[in-house]
């Protein structure tokens, strides 16, 4: 992260977005922030319109960054756990996962739209990417809590034994 801002102090075009989705657990108020330059700050500013952040939200975001530290720190370990245990069931499953360090997992797979769609009919979304460069068909897998990973395995499960 902070190499990331380093960036920013160098460049007069370059934007550094955060969620406060994952890690601090406030994925349902929809909130961030940016770091930019201060022109270019000023140049988005003026898109942004009259509705930016709730009170709530704004609160919320505060206290997550100020108050809790340790709460979010835990936050961010159980999505890393979260993210290497899929990985590995992947792996289990003959699929071959590229590294990843974000929420989300690509996995090459053949025919992602048919998978993806199998998946759809089962109640599960992924996001499909037909014909990466350099990878073929894979599926995006959002990283979620250990009952959605595992309802997305047994989906996942059924639609390869289809395949």
């Amino acid at each position: 992260d902070s190499h990331c801002l380093d960036l920013v102090a160098e460049s007069k075009r370059l934007v550094v977005t955060r969620t406060f989705s994952k890690a601090f657990g406030l994925a349902g108020l929809r909130i961030g922030y940016a770091v930019a330059p201060a022109t270019l700050a000023r140049e988005i500013e003026k898109s942004r319109g009259p509705y930016k952040v709730s009170g709530p939200g704004a609160q919320a975001a505060i206290a997550a960054l100020t108050d809790d530290r340790q709460w979010v720190d835990e936050r961010i370990m159980e999505a890393r756990a979260a993210r290497a245990e899929l990985t590995r069931e992947l792996r289990r499953r003959g699929l071959n996962p590229l590294s990843s360090q974000s929420n989300f997992v690509l996995a090459p797979v053949t025919r992602a739209a048919v998978v993806s769609a199998g998946l759809r009919e089962r109640g599960v979304a992924v996001r499909p990417f037909p014909e990466l460069r350099g990878i073929g068909d894979a599926i995006r897998i959002t990283v979620g809590p250990r009952q959605m990973m595992e309802r997305f395995l047994t989906a996942l499960d059924e639609v390869l034994q289809c395949e």
